[in-house]
């Protein structure tokens, strides 16, 4: 999730190779995690986290992934759909606060899936979502707010 993907692959090595059968599915599962995004076509990538979701029945395993890739291969209306299943399937309790900031980022992406589908109604409401998540911003999100209200804003104006 992090992008460490070659400190991913060491660790998932070693636990390879220390580790019974008994723990099969979830060495799988890290697998996809390391394997999925070495690929170069982003199809054959989209395809792989598919063929891996039907294998487990999870759905939402990795559906966030997969809504980026489909943006980048420019399939929108997917990539909104699959990014909505990971963000229902965000967890409460002690969770929460590790995938909360998820939900925000996730409707500053619906705002650029909207734009891109040429929905500005429902742009400028997702990058409004965003920006109102943030009661006063830090530096590290403070850009991004003013961003997004900014494209809100030229959106609704149009």
């Amino acid at each position: 999730m992090l992008g460490e993907l070659d400190r991913a692959a060491a660790i998932l090595e070693e636990w390879e190779s220390t580790v019974g059968p008994d723990v099969a599915g979830a060495v799988d599962e890290g697998r996809i995690i390391v394997d999925v995004p070495d690929r170069q076509d982003t199809r054959q990538r989209i395809d792989a986290l598919r063929r891996y979701q039907s294998t487990t029945g999870c759905f939402r395993c990795y559906a966030w992934t997969l809504s980026e890739l489909l943006e980048a291969d420019g399939r929108f209306a997917e990539a909104v759909e699959a990014l909505d299943v990971a963000r229902s399937g965000l967890p409460n309790g002690e969770l929460w606060q590790m995938w909360h900031p998820m939900s925000y980022v996730g409707a500053e992406r619906l705002g650029r899936l909207y734009e891109a589908m040429g929905d500005s109604a429902a742009a400028a409401e997702a990058y409004r979502a965003f920006a109102g998540s943030f009661s006063e911003p830090d530096a590290s999100v403070a850009t991004r707010t003013r961003r997004a209200l900014e494209r809100a804003e030229a959106l609704e104006s149009n």
